[in-house]
């Protein structure tokens, strides 16, 4: 018999292992307060530079051959700034998720929100305490965004991780409890309050290859399954040559 646990994360100290280990039913985490104090001032670096008047990429203007149209002005955090910076992030989301079934299993699903919540303990991913507060909530009541398998075209998978940012948006679907069931239902339910990407949120849930890493444990973990039950595969198939075990 297992038993359920939390998981500390700081940032600094996830092993593969235990990452697996948290992708299991039941597992939950909890940030370091270490972790939170560096979440907190990832947060502020790019609000502090946006309000000395830079241009912050994904902040205070767009994306890509757009960086150069404005998206917010320097006081991000204040309005009509806030809202626009919202209303910014949330269709980013509606753009960028879409793919192509089969989906990937609820702990590819949950290693991915793990590993994103570990690195805003890292403190580098200027992402809100919302967010991470967002993240933590999915991953402790093992709601796992369904994520696409197939569609995206390279490594960075915009179009996977930001299905991630639609459900915790709660307009998107989730593995709920064995089932497919619509984000808002589960969300409604747990009784968790609305969350709307803001400021470094959008470009930070979206832009990373938290997903890829998901996959990747997963393949090794795999490996070292087929790798650890290949002697006992073996010695069956000798043993059933009619005892012949010589070789």
């Amino acid at each position: 018999m297992s038993f359920a646990a939390t998981h500390n994360l700081d940032g600094r100290t996830l092993t593969v292992d235990e990452l697996w280990a948290i992708s299991a039913p039941g597992e939950k985490v909890a940030v370091t307060p270490e972790g939170w104090a560096r979440i907190k001032a990832s947060y502020k670096a790019p609000i502090d530079a946006a309000t000395d008047g830079r241009d912050i990429y994904g902040l205070t203007v767009n994306y890509g051959a757009l960086k150069d149209q404005k998206v917010a002005g320097a006081s991000v955090e204040a309005e009509p700034n806030r809202s626009a910076s919202i209303k910014f992030n949330e269709r980013q989301m509606r753009i960028q998720a879409a793919g192509l079934e089969p989906y990937f299993d609820d702990r590819i699903s949950k290693m991915a929100m793990v590993i994103r919540l570990n690195q805003m303990a890292a403190g580098y991913t200027g992402m809100s305490e919302a967010a991470a507060n967002a993240f933590q909530e999915y991953i402790n009541n093992d709601v796992c965004p369904l994520i696409p398998s197939r569609g995206s075209e390279g490594a960075n998978d915009l179009s996977m991780a930001t299905h991630i940012g639609l459900a915790l948006m709660g307009e998107w679907d989730v593995s709920y409890q064995g089932k497919r069931v619509p984000a808002a239902q589960v969300r409604k339910q747990l009784k968790l309050q609305p969350y709307h990407p803001f400021g470094m949120d959008g470009i930070s849930i979206l832009s990373n290859s938290n997903v890829a890493e998901a996959q990747s444990i997963a393949a090794v973990k795999k490996a070292e399954h087929y790798l650890a039950l290949s002697p006992v595969v073996i010695a069956s198939s000798l043993e059933a040559l009619n005892g012949n075990v010589s070789p």
